[in-house]
């Protein structure tokens, strides 16, 4: 019952909001000065075959499409591009992460059609010989991609600098919408006090220095819950902080949030590495949707929330900071919500993607 609850949360009155059909109506009126087919609409395409289970695709196509009452469509490799256009007669296509050539072979095709092509970049991948790093097929892939685009977006400001500068081609922010259920901000702990951490494996790697420096917390007992689709090395970690006790449970949408709930404080550890600093920012606006403070790493994504965190590189001393003024913990975090309202709420981020793709139509 309370999965089924969590869940009508998320979605009640997607459909049938007022916002959501005034979105709509805007996108159909200027589909209809470009398309015979009334019923067009604009669609996001994404490159996994699941996408509920990556995270980007679900903030950069599904949960965007169903704000302003567009399509999010799977295309990858092997997939008919002629036809896919036929069927769906799209108003503007909007090309999310690519997982392989499929999306860029269905926006070239789209452009040579005269349809919008809008790419959304998350990833930092450069190819060369020199100064070049991520993957060099999907740099070349992104690279590619952008050529053929109308407009181009990124969901952070780091993100749309580095476009503009290693892509050449303008390029506009949009957030990543958040969309868990709101918390009032809480900051009680008790012994042990209970972190939460939150993450893909690919940024495992971050776990066991962050746990080192944890380490030299000594005020109080700490506990560590890991929540992730697969286990870090957890005796690595055990062995490095043998004082804070480590556990894991796998991910799902339900057990991430109830995770939140019963944590005093979310641990978002992290390196200043290029493909780090390609992340967005939803681990940190997570945490403070759900009412908690988070102690993370000071990646240029999370410096930009900084008065909402607590944000540097001595995990121990911030954490320290925060037990002493509790206060503090519950105005920053109290302060977030009100710019996730701003910025980062579903309608706002709707709202900047129908004035984007209205404009690319017409």
């Amino acid at each position: 019952m309370a999965s089924r609850s969590l869940i009508s949360r998320f979605t009640r009155g997607i459909f049938q909001s007022a916002a959501t059909r005034n979105r709509t109506a805007a996108l159909n009126e200027a589909g209809r000065r470009t398309s015979s087919a009334t019923t067009s609409v604009p669609v996001f395409i994404y490159g996994f075959a699941l996408p509920d289970a990556v995270g980007s695709i679900n903030v950069q196509a599904l949960i965007p499409a169903r704000h302003i009452g567009a399509k999010a469509l799977y295309f990858s490799d092997g997939m008919d591009a002629e036809a896919f256009l036929d069927r769906h007669r799209p108003t503007a296509l909007i090309i999310t992460k690519m997982f392989d050539n499929g999306p860029l072979a269905l926006a070239v095709t789209a452009a040579k059609r005269g349809i919008p092509v809008i790419a959304v970049f998350c990833d930092l991948h450069v190819a060369g010989d020199s100064g070049g790093f991520g993957d060099p097929r999907m740099a070349d892939r992104n690279r590619m991609l952008a050529e053929q685009a109308s407009a181009v977006v990124a969901p952070t400001k780091y993100v749309a600098n580095f476009v503009r500068k290693y892509y050449e081609v303008d390029c506009q922010v949009i957030e990543e919408p958040i969309e868990y259920p709101r918390c009032p901000p809480v900051f009680s702990p008790a012994s042990p006090i209970k972190l939460l951490y939150t993450g893909h494996p690919s940024n495992h790697d971050t776990l066991l220095p962050g746990v080192r420096d944890l380490a030299r917390f000594t005020d109080a007992p700490l506990s560590l819950t890991i929540v992730s689709s697969d286990a870090p090395d957890l005796p690595a970690l055990r062995e490095a902080a043998p004082g804070i006790t480590v556990g894991f449970l796998p991910w799902s949408m339900v057990a991430q949030f109830r995770a939140f709930q019963s944590c005093d404080a979310v641990f978002v550890p992290s390196k200043a590495e290029p493909s780090k600093q390609a992340k967005g920012q939803l681990r940190v606006l997570s945490a403070i949707q759900c009412g908690r403070i988070a102690i993370a790493y000071p990646l240029p994504q999370y410096l930009e929330l900084g008065e909402y965190c607590y944000c540097g590189t001595n995990y121990a001393e911030l954490l320290g900071a925060a037990l002493g003024n509790p206060d503090e913990v519950k105005r920053r975090i109290a302060s977030g919500q009100e710019c996730i309202d701003r910025r980062f709420s579903p309608e706002a981020c709707a709202d900047k993607w129908t004035s984007l793709i209205a404009a690319t139509i017409n």
